[in-house]
């Protein structure tokens, strides 16, 4: 579930300092999602837990890190290729997150980049006809734009 998500927000996490250290703490290199790849890395490290409750509003400014479309895209990116070998090792995970990058990229204009993921998605998750469509409608837009 934590690698398909980012649903622990930073204000509700509680860890051993001493492990947050040795992790060095957020990735200062990431553009948005850094409490998504703490809490990856700290799952890495033992068992995580989860009080079903709501404890916090989380609300979202016009500056906030994940307010951005083209900052968590890029964030995605680079949280799939840190996490390489984990992500590997979920085929049905990667291909959700390969999913959603097609669909980002698709908003912000990448046409190239979009169609890229949404047939990475299909590879691996071949029966899946959503990434079909999705890469389909992709690659009929890209061919398009070169058209025109």
């Amino acid at each position: 579930r934590l690698l398909r998500d980012s649903f622990i927000s930073t204000q509700t996490l509680v860890a051993r300092r001493s492990v947050l250290a040795e992790l060095d703490g957020f990735d200062p290199s990431l553009p948005a999602l850094v409490d998504w790849d703490l809490v990856i890395r700290l799952s890495g490290r033992g068992r995580v837990s989860l009080v079903d409750e709501p404890l916090v509003i989380q609300r979202f400014s016009k500056n906030s890190l994940t307010h951005s479309a083209e900052k968590r895209l890029y964030a995605q990116l680079a949280i799939l290729e840190k996490h390489r070998d984990l992500f590997a090792s979920h085929p049905p995970i990667a291909a959700h997150h390969y999913h959603r990058i097609a669909g980002g990229a698709r908003g912000l204009g990448q046409m190239q980049l979009a169609a890229r993921y949404g047939w990475k998605a299909c590879k691996l998750q071949p029966f899946a006809l959503r990434y079909w469509g999705q890469a389909a409608y992709l690659q009929l837009k890209k061919m398009a734009d070169r058209s025109v």
